[in-house]
């Protein structure tokens, strides 16, 4: 019983933490970093999943949604990489 109490406030505390994490991200960065961050944690954690346990197989459909979602994942960071690199070397506008 006593264990019980432990471990529902451990739940509590983190659920507290992870949505203060949610809430600072997003009007801090935004939604946009919301959603990518959750769908990549989410990519990795089945990706985990399936290289720890082996009883936790996907067939050739669902590897093929994980490439989509990896590929999906990798042209938004080229995207964002791009546009911040762009405006890092954009030349400077003089006014006199």
């Amino acid at each position: 019983r006593k264990q019980l109490q432990v471990d529902m406030c451990l739940f509590a505390i983190c659920s507290a933490l992870g949505q203060n994490f949610i809430f600072y991200t997003i009007t801090g960065p935004g939604p946009l970093a919301v959603t990518t961050i959750t769908t990549t944690r989410k990519f990795f954690t089945i990706l985990v999943s399936v290289f720890l346990f082996p009883g936790n197989s996907l067939n050739d459909k669902q590897w093929f949604s994980v490439g989509v979602v990896f590929l999906g994942l990798l042209i938004e960071l080229h995207d964002k990489y791009s546009k911040s690199r762009k405006r890092t070397t954009a030349p400077s506008k003089k006014t006199d």
